[in-house]
């Protein structure tokens, strides 16, 4: 029963994180239908879980007063009856409080124990075998739970008020030793009835705290990258629904040196189970991290680039021998090396960073572009930096969503190129003029957009979701918010994460 209900507790634990006055860059939106979704997941997965119930024969210490110590070590444990409870998580209004609760169910066991009685101070000592079989007609747990945030973003949870109820009948076989080892507890706590209402509630007390030491990290690690998801605030609880406010900072190795501040996001009205809304912020911080650290500089694009086809790559000749390609747009150039290959590399200049307006995603791009000149047979560099210009592009970009594995992610493709702000900052010859450059730039836009959409597709956002799988989604861009209106769909194998 413990088990069950913490099984929620750490479902909200593992999906979300709150903390301090940093504003949000993600903001996540659970409806009362996507919670009651979730505790039927769960109840079908704890009936699943009891009905091939076993022990372990690992031993278990009760200490019975200071007068009788009892340990016990259980065995063939089986199962003779299971009616699955009753589950619910419903959020208080303006409390910052989700309440949990079970109700009826019906359960019947039996187990074999061994135990040693150790009656203080003589000290008398009595040890032997028993079984006992115990039936209960109805647990009922009842408690308040909160989900705080230490500074660093770790989740904080603790229970705010806790009662449990249970019917509980029992039988013990054996001698009479059995029986006053297992009265031992009657007698101390009340019955066995009331020993498991103590422990149920210790227990989930217990694994709060247990937890909230813990200093879980919601993090995400990709190379070098950190995708910080840690909350920023309490969770607020609201009727019929609850929300989540997460950091969504991307950071290299997990420095903080993205001082911007996310838009605001307003909450949209919906039908489905729940709402994920993802600020530029976090696409901005991923490519702020990538340009400070050099990790967006010397990129090559040539005719031995992998990710292009055949017709692309002719497009690279200084002499063209029937087909369109760079030569016959920079012939100037195409004098100084017949016959040889074009190429470019690429670094950004300044952090791209992205916009989204009325269902436009816009990418800004700074960057300088080195024309190179390699062999070719041997692709052997013959020059570099024969003419460098510093380029001011935007892309249209499409944003979708991969939810069949874990983590999900937020996916860019299908750039377009608009037409480039041009600078030229050197030029190896002096008879190459600007419209040259400018042309063979023009005709580079298919070839740039194919290198964009490799580099896009390889750097795609994971989402802070396990367990919950996007199913039905609306994706709607607007005001740099990017907002996913979902239904959700509990799957246990996404609780796999690359998570720090």
């Amino acid at each position: 029963m413990l088990r069950y209900c913490w099984c929620l507790v750490l479902l909200l634990v593992y999906c979300l994180s709150n903390g301090s006055a940093i504003a949000p860059g993600l903001k996540l939106r659970l409806s009362q239908y996507a919670l009651n979704n979730a505790t039927e997941s769960l109840i079908n997965r704890f009936h699943e879980r009891v009905r091939n119930l076993s022990t372990d024969g690992s031993q278990r210490v009760i200490e019975a007063g200071g007068v009788i110590n009892a340990f016990f070590k259980w065995s063939n444990l089986q199962l003779h009856e299971f009616v699955p409870m009753n589950l619910s998580a419903v959020p208080e209004n303006g409390s910052q409080t989700l309440r949990v609760s079970t109700s009826g169910g019906k359960l019947r066991v039996s187990v074999d124990f061994q135990y040693d009685l150790i009656v203080v101070p003589i000290p008398i000592i009595l040890s032997g075998i028993g079984s006992v079989q115990l039936s209960s007609r109805n647990l009922s747990v009842n408690f308040g739970l909160k989900i705080g945030a230490s500074s660093s973003g770790s989740p904080q949870p603790y229970l705010t008020d806790c009662s449990a109820t249970i019917d509980l009948d029992y039988e013990i076989a054996h001698d009479w030793k059995s029986r006053l080892a297992l009265n031992s507890i009657r007698f101390f706590y009340g019955g066995l009835d009331n020993f498991i209402r103590m422990k149920v509630c210790d227990g989930l007390s217990n694994e709060a705290k247990s937890l909230a030491n813990g200093d879980i990290k919601l993090r995400y690690k990709h190379g070098h990258f950190v995708f910080d998801y840690g909350l920023v605030a309490p969770m607020e609880t609201r009727t019929g629904e609850l929300v989540l406010y997460m950091r969504g900072l991307v950071s290299w190795e997990s420095e903080d040196d993205y001082k911007q501040v996310p838009p605001e996001m307003r909450l949209i009205k919906s039908q489905k189970m729940g709402t994920v809304m993802i600020t530029n912020y976090v696409l901005n911080s991923f490519a702020f991290s990538a340009q400070t650290h050099r990790q967006m500089e010397n990129f090559v694009i040539s005719p031995y680039s992998s990710f292009l086809s055949e017709k692309d790559k002719q497009y690279f000749n200084m002499t063209c021998p029937s087909t369109v390609c760079a030569g016959e747009f920079i012939p100037d150039l195409s004098e100084h090396y017949r016959y040889q290959y074009m190429s470019f590399r690429v670094s950004a200049l300044d952090p791209p960073y992205t916009t989204f307006s009325s269902g436009n995603s816009i990418l800004y791009l700074f960057l300088t572009l080195f024309f190179d000149v390699q062999d070719s047979h041997s692709g052997e560099y013959i020059a570099k930096s024969v003419i460098v210009v510093n380029l001011q592009l935007t892309c249209d970009v499409k944003l979708s969503l991969s939810t069949s594995k874990s983590p999900q992610e937020l996916i860019f493709s299908d750039p377009v190129i608009n037409p480039p702000n041009i600078t030229v900052v050197s030029k190896k010859y002096s008879d190459i003029s600007d419209s040259e450059v400018t042309s063979v730039l023009q005709l580079g836009s298919a070839v740039g957009s194919v290198f964009l959409a490799k580099l896009l597709e390889e750097n795609s956002i994971p989402l802070p979701l396990s367990p919950l799988q996007l199913v039905n989604s609306n994706l709607t861009v607007d005001d740099n918010v990017i907002t996913v209106d979902t239904d959700f769909k509990l799957d246990f194998r996404f609780m796999t994460g690359n998570i720090l």
